[in-house]
C-alpha cells in the first residue's frame, strides 16, 4: 500500500502499476514471450474459467479487510474502490476509506473461539461474493481476447472454492511444557483460541478496513 503520493512525471514509473509474479516468471522463462505478452498485449485467449479464480480472490481479499470487531456477520458490503479512473487515489471520496469513522461492535459480539470466528468469515463471505462474481464476470466480458461462454464458468465453485479458503482450519500443537494449545487459523493466520486478546488480534488480522496513506 503507498504510503506517500507518488510522483510518475518525476520517476517515470506509474505507481499503481504492479510487478506480478506472472510478469517475473514469464520474464525468466523467456524475455521474448513476456515483450509480447505485456508489451504487445499478443495474449492467448482467455477462457471463461478465469473468472472462477478472481472472483474467488477477491471474496476473499474483502473478508481479509473486514474485521470482526468492527463489522458484524451480517452487514452490508460497503466497500468502494479507493482508485479514481485514472489508477490515482481518491483521497477526497471519504466513502472509500471508511476505517476512521467506524466504531468497535459490542464485545458480545466479538467471536471468542475458532468456531465463531470461522462462522463469522464464512458469512462475510456470503455477503461480498455475488459482487464480486459480476466484476470478475463484467471483467472478462470486457476482455476482446476471451473465448468460451460465461455459462463455462461454474459460480457455485468459485463459492465453494472462496468458503474452503476464508474458512478456519484448527491445529492442535503441543509444546515441550505446559498444556495444549488450540491455534486458529484464518488464511494462514495463527492466533491462539482461548485467549482473551482473540477478537483484538483478530481486528488487526482480518484489516482494520481502509484507512487513507500519509
Amino acid at each position: 500500500m503507498p504510503v506517500r503520493i507518488g510522483e510518475p512525471q518525476v520517476t517515470g514509473v506509474n505507481p499503481f502499476r504492479r510487478l506480478s509474479a506472472s510478469q517475473v516468471i514469464t520474464w525468466k522463462s523467456c524475455n521474448r514471450l513476456w515483450y509480447y505478452t505485456y508489451i504487445e498485449r499478443l495474449k492467448s485467449p482467455l477462457p471463461p474459467q478465469i473468472i472462477r479464480g478472481n472472483a474467488a480472490e477477491e471474496c476473499v481479499c474483502r473478508v481479509l479487510r473486514d474485521s470482526p470487531v468492527l463489522v458484524s456477520a451480517d452487514s452490508a458490503d460497503e466497500m468502494t474502490s479507493p482508485l479514481l479512473d485514472d489508477g490515482s487515489l481518491d483521497y477526497d471520496n471519504q466513502n472509500a476509506w471508511p476505517g476512521p469513522a467506524m466504531s468497535e461492535l459490542p464485545e458480545e459480539q466479538w467471536p471468542t473461539d475458532r468456531q465463531s470466528l470461522e462462522a463469522w468469515a464464512l458469512s462475510r463471505v456470503e455477503v461480498h461474493f455475488d459482487v464480486c462474481w459480476e466484476a470478475a464476470v463484467a471483467d472478462w466480458e470486457s476482455s476482446p481476447n476471451r473465448s468460451g461462454s460465461v455459462a463455462d464458468a461454474d459460480s457455485e465453485e468459485a463459492l465453494e472454492m472462496t468458503r474452503l479458503a476464508s474458512g478456519c482450519t484448527s491445529t492442535r500443537s503441543k509444546p515441550v511444557w505446559g498444556p495444549e494449545v488450540d491455534q486458529v487459523s484464518l488464511s494462514g493466520v495463527q492466533v491462539e483460541s482461548g485467549v482473551s486478546g482473540l477478537p483484538q488480534m483478530a481486528s488487526h488480522v482480518l484489516g482494520l478496513r481502509s484507512t487513507p496513506p500519509h
